[in-house]
C-alpha cells in the first residue's frame, strides 16, 4: 500500500551572496613641488658634513646641529643654514624665521634626525662620539701655541695654561678658551664649560695642560724662566709699535713710553699695552693691574729700557723722515717747510722741540698738528727737534705765503714793483684762455 504523501510547509533560507568589495580609491597624485628628496647620513659622520646636511642620530643632540622637528628658527641666528635650505621646509613667519624639516621614524623610535647648521660649531669628525681625537704637543713649545692647544708637561702647570683635569671653568672669565673648545668636553651649567680630563697612567709625572688665552703665556722659549726680548734703540728710525722695548740713553722717559722696572700698572689706563703683553711679565693683582718687564742696566748706568704703551701718545721726532732744504732768501715755501741756515729767518721758528701756542701759530698747527708732540694736549703743540750740535740752525716756516697779486696792465716787466715771472701780457692771455 503506498505511503501517503506528506506535505511540509517550511521556509528554506539560503546564505546571501557576499557583498562586492569596493575597489580602493587611488591615492591622490603628489604635487612634485611639495616633494623634497632627502639625502640622510648617519651620525657620527666620518667626515665633516656640509651645512644643511641631515643625519640620523641615536645619541644626544650634538653641538652644531638642530633637531629636525619642524620648528621655526631665526633666519639671522642661523644665517648659514637659512642660506643653504631657505624656505624649503616652510617659510616660518615669512620674514624673520624659517622652518626646519620635520622628520620621524616609526620603525626606529629611538632615532632622531638632525640637521647641521654651520661650519664651525661641531667638533671634528670621529667615529665614537665619546672619543675626541686630541693632538698633543710637548711643553715648552718651539712656537706659540693656539688657544685650546693641549701639551704634555713635566714641569707642572706653567703660566697661561690649565691642567687638563676635567674642571669646570667660567665662560665669561675665559672667553677665548670657551670660543676654541666650547662644550666639547662637557657643557657644565649655562655659565661654565669643562676642561678635558686627561691622565697618563704609564707616566704619572706627566701633566697635560691646555692653553687658555692669547696673551698670558710667554713667547717661544727653551727655558720657561727666560723670556727672549727683541730690543731696539731709542730714538728709532722705524715706526715703533706698542709693546716694543727700546734702549734709551737720553735723560727722561719720552712720552708714550714706560720704564721697564717691573712695576704694576693699570689695565684700564694702558689697555693697548695690556692687550699685547697681557700678564707675560706678571699678573699684578690679578684683575686690575699687570706687570711691566723688569730689565736692569747696571752695566750701563746712563741707559734705561723703555716700553711703548700705545700708538698715538709718543713723540718720536726722527721716526718719520724729514725733508730739509737750504734756506734761500725770497724763496716761496709752504707753511711747515724746514730749512737749514746759519740764522732763523723771519717767519720761521727754530726746530728745538719746544712747545708753542696753537692759537698764535694756528697756520702751522693746521699743517703739522701734534705730529711732533701734543704739547699740553689742548693749547700747545710741539715743533720738531732737529738740534744736532752743529753750526747749522734748522727752522720751520710758520706763516702762510700770500698769493702774488695778478697784474693785468700792459707789458711791464721793467716797471712792475714786484716783477712777474712771465711778461704780464702773456699771463693775461693764459688767464683768459
Amino acid at each position: 500500500m503506498p505511503r501517503p504523501l506528506l506535505v511540509i510547509n517550511a521556509t528554506v533560507e539560503y546564505p546571501k551572496p557576499p557583498e562586492p568589495v569596493p575597489e580602493p580609491e587611488p591615492e591622490p597624485a603628489l604635487d612634485p613641488d611639495s616633494v623634497v628628496d632627502l639625502m640622510i647620513g648617519v651620525y657620527p659622520p666620518t667626515q665633516r658634513p656640509a651645512v644643511g646636511a641631515i643625519l640620523k642620530n641615536c645619541y644626544d643632540l650634538p653641538r652644531g646641529y638642530l633637531l629636525c622637528d619642524g620648528a621655526a628658527v631665526c633666519r639671522m641666528k642661523f644665517c648659514m643654514l637659512f642660506e643653504a635650505i631657505e624656505t624649503e621646509y616652510g617659510e616660518g613667519d615669512g620674514h624673520s624665521t624659517f622652518n626646519l624639516p620635520n622628520l620621524s621614524n616609526d620603525q626606529e623610535p629611538d632615532a632622531t634626525y638632525i640637521i647641521k647648521y654651520d661650519l664651525d660649531s661641531d667638533i671634528n669628525p670621529y667615529r665614537d662620539p665619546n672619543v675626541v681625537p686630541i693632538a698633543i704637543g710637548t711643553y715648552p713649545p718651539i712656537e706659540r701655541p693656539q688657544v685650546g692647544a693641549i701639551l704634555s708637561s713635566t714641569d707642572g702647570v706653567p703660566h697661561g695654561y690649565f691642567a687638563c683635569n676635567g674642571e669646570a671653568k667660567s665662560r665669561e672669565m675665559y672667553p677665548y678658551l670657551f670660543e676654541a673648545i666650547g662644550t666639547e668636553y662637557g657643557e657644565g651649567d649655562p655659565t661654565t664649560f669643562y676642561l678635558p680630563n686627561l691622565q697618563n697612567e704609564d707616566n704619572p709625572d706627566l701633566t697635560y695642560i691646555i692653553k687658555y688665552d692669547h696673551f698670558s703665556d710667554i713667547p717661544p722659549f727653551t727655558d720657561p724662566n727666560i723670556v727672549p726680548l727683541d730690543i731696539g734703540e731709542y730714538p728709532s728710525v722705524q715706526t715703533v709699535l706698542p709693546g716694543a722695548i727700546l734702549l734709551q740713553t737720553e735723560n727722561g722717559i719720552p712720552p708714550g713710553y714706560l720704564l721697564c722696572d717691573g712695576s704694576a700698572v693699570s689695565r684700564h689706563q694702558y689697555p693697548m699695552l695690556f692687550e699685547i703683553i697681557g700678564t707675560r711679565y706678571g699678573e699684578g693683582d690679578g684683575h686690575s693691574t699687570f706687570h711691566l718687564p723688569h730689565l736692569s742696566t747696571e752695566c750701563m748706568p746712563d741707559s734705561r729700557y723703555i716700553i711703548k704703551y700705545d700708538i698715538d701718545s709718543d713723540q718720536d721726532p726722527v721716526v718719520a723722515p724729514i725733508e730739509v732744504g737750504e734756506y734761500i732768501p725770497d724763496e716761496i715755501v709752504v707753511t711747515g717747510a724746514i730749512r737749514a741756515s746759519g740764522i732763523i729767518p723771519e717767519g720761521y721758528l727754530r726746530c728745538d722741540g719746544s712747545t708753542v701756542s696753537r692759537h698764535t701759530y694756528a697756520d702751522l698747527f693746521d699743517v703739522i698738528g701734534t705730529y711732533y708732540g701734543e704739547g699740553d694736549g689742548h693749547s700747545t703743540f710741539s715743533i720738531p727737534n732737529l738740534e744736532d750740535g752743529s753750526d747749522l740752525i734748522y727752522s720751520i716756516k710758520y706763516t702762510v705765503t700770500p698769493e702774488p697779486d695778478l697784474c693785468f696792465e700792459e707789458p711791464c716787466v721793467e716797471s712792475c714793483i714786484e716783477p712777474c715771472i712771465e711778461p704780464c701780457i702773456e699771463y693775461v692771455d693764459a688767464y683768459i684762455a
